[in-house]
């Protein structure tokens, strides 16, 4: 089984992983955005300016808290922006998984 949280840790080490706002914010006005990811906890108006931005580009939420994501990036984010096809293909694989 693949764990979402496992492959945004390799999106990250491959630098495919744009992290918070501002990050995932330029990655999608430089059209490097494959996919916009949100946690479960992600705060309404940080969704609502995000959105703003994401003409386009799918969003999904992961069933994970900012802690669960810190407990193992050792980063703490509400959003972030895959920049890389074949891992945006791995985490949505991962996520039906999960189900």
């Amino acid at each position: 089984m693949n764990n979402p949280i496992a492959t945004l840790s390799l999106a990250r080490k491959a630098g495919k992983l744009s992290i918070g706002y501002t990050a995932t914010k330029n990655s999608l006005l430089q059209k490097q955005a494959s996919l916009i990811v949100v946690t479960s906890d992600i705060s309404n108006g940080t969704l609502k300016k995000i959105k703003t931005y994401a003409s386009g580009v799918s969003i999904v939420e992961i069933p994970f808290t900012q802690d669960d994501i810190e407990a193992v990036l050792h980063r703490r984010f509400a959003v972030a922006a895959i920049t890389d096809t074949n891992f945006r293909e791995l985490l949505l694989k991962a996520l039906e998984e999960d189900l």
